[in-house]
């Protein structure tokens, strides 16, 4: 993305009498129509009287808070309502007189239209935001130089990149919608493509997108072995210790791999079963044949409990059996299928298919010439081979020398080389 340029002047300032908020919010199913029905009135009477084109302030609102998307109960939802555009919610406190969705709408618009009346942003255009904003504690947005008045009001808004990343996702997605809406076609997957390589153009690869999505769901597992209670990966925020939420994790996953906004999968649902409902009416199941790692699998046949089960299917292990990242009674964790398989009612396919071969998994590392397999726990995973480097050094006649207590190094050195022949390549862990 480019930090520099995050929207135009007119995506900020200028009232548009031609946006119709309230359709917009009908057509990606808002919930905020029915339990905050004067949410539509603030945003336009707020937009109109600071002169703020309407789009920012819903943008801003599902940015700091996921306000459009977001299910109206729920850990969180009573500080959304209180800090909807986060404006006032400060690094170093609250600010009580801004409390409340209507005082947020308001002031939210109020406050962009001063930076521009104001003359704040105007000397900020191309200048580092580290001389116009000298605060600044991060090294990265410091760097960052402002193309437009709108992108340093962002910046002023919200002074962070990870707040810009969130803003970019968000106004994206928004633009996405609109235009499904301007077409008068339903809402579909809002795929942003995931940032591609380093030095490269274009998205990432189908195998990548499955090779993240599965990465995503074995690191909030890991998270939860480790006993940690919220992690935050992809701008989404999981709660790896949490029980009974397994379509959220479902949602929340691919959400994370794919950049989106939270609460805007497509086939997000109050539960399991709500979930595999949507996925079937898309057409997006499988044959269990074809199944790959980053699939949906729903264990809604003859399931005990009323809500069902969702989990994400990560493929098989050394042993050639089937693996699933799934929200259990003892929170996230990656667990056997084994005898749950007789409850599969469905495997369900949000992406492209991936390359026959190349499912995450285990690999073997074979020494040429000959056959010697290193027992060294190579597996794929996030399109990357991984193992133990010792076994591996080892086995190809390299010592292995552990400074990383010292001095955050691993040293190599290639049998018969010289004791001043040593790799010096720092190998974080």
């Amino acid at each position: 993305m480019n930090y520099n340029n995050l929207c135009e002047n007119k995506d900020m300032w200028g009232f548009d009498p031609g946006f119709d908020v309230r359709k917009f919010l009908e057509h990606i199913g808002s919930p905020r129509l029915k339990d905050t029905p004067d949410f539509v009135d603030w945003v336009v009477a707020a937009a109109q009287a600071s002169d703020i084109n309407p789009r920012m302030l819903l943008a801003v609102a599902h940015k700091e808070q996921s306000f459009l998307t977001r299910p109206g109960s729920g850990t969180g939802w009573q500080r959304a309502q209180d800090w909807t555009m986060g404006y006032g919610a400060t690094d170093s406190g609250d600010i009580g007189k801004y409390q409340g969705t209507r005082n947020q709408v308001f002031s939210a618009a109020a406050g962009l239209r001063r930076y521009w009346d104001r003359g704040m942003v105007q000397p900020m255009v191309g200048k580092p935001l580290g001389r116009t904003m000298p605060g600044l504690s991060d090294e990265l947005t410091a760097q960052v130089v402002p193309n437009n008045e709108a992108t340093a009001a962002l910046y002023l808004y919200t002074p962070h990149r990870s707040g810009a990343l969130g803003f970019e996702q968000v106004w994206t997605w928004l633009k996405d919608r609109e235009a499904e809406m301007a077409g008068g076609t339903a809402v579909v997957p809002a795929v942003l493509p995931p940032p591609a390589p380093s030095g490269s153009e274009g998205a990432a690869a189908p195998d990548t997108t499955r090779a993240k999505l599965v990465a995503v769901a074995r690191q909030v597992a890991q998270a939860r072995a480790d006993g940690r209670a919220e992690v935050t990966i992809g701008g989404v925020s999981f709660e790896p210790l949490k029980t009974g939420y397994c379509a959220a994790f479902v949602r929340e996953v691919h959400e994370a791999a794919l950049g989106l906004p939270e609460y805007t999968w497509s086939y997000r649902g109050a539960d399991a079963r709500e979930v595999e409902a949507k996925l079937k009416a898309a057409g997006k199941q499988v044959p269990a044949e074809k199944r790959q790692a980053g699939d949906v699998v729903a264990f809604n046949r003859a399931w005990l409990g009323k809500f069902g089960h969702v989990a994400i299917y990560l493929g098989k292990d050394a042993q050639g059996r089937d693996l699933i990242a799934e929200d259990g009674s003892h929170g996230v964790s990656v667990d056997l299928i084994g005898t749950r398989a007789w409850h599969i009612s469905g495997y369900y396919s949000t992406l492209a298919a991936a390359t026959a071969g190349y499912e995450p998994g285990p690999v073997k590392i074979v020494l040429l010439p000959g056959s010697t397999v290193v027992d060294c726990d190579a597996a794929l995973e996030g399109g990357t081979v991984r193992c133990n480097l010792r076994p591996l050094t080892e086995a190809i006649g390299a010592e292995v020398h552990d400074h990383i207590a010292d001095e955050r190094k691993v040293y190599l050195r290639v049998a018969g080389a010289s004791p001043e022949a040593v790799t010096s390549e720092a190998v974080k862990p």
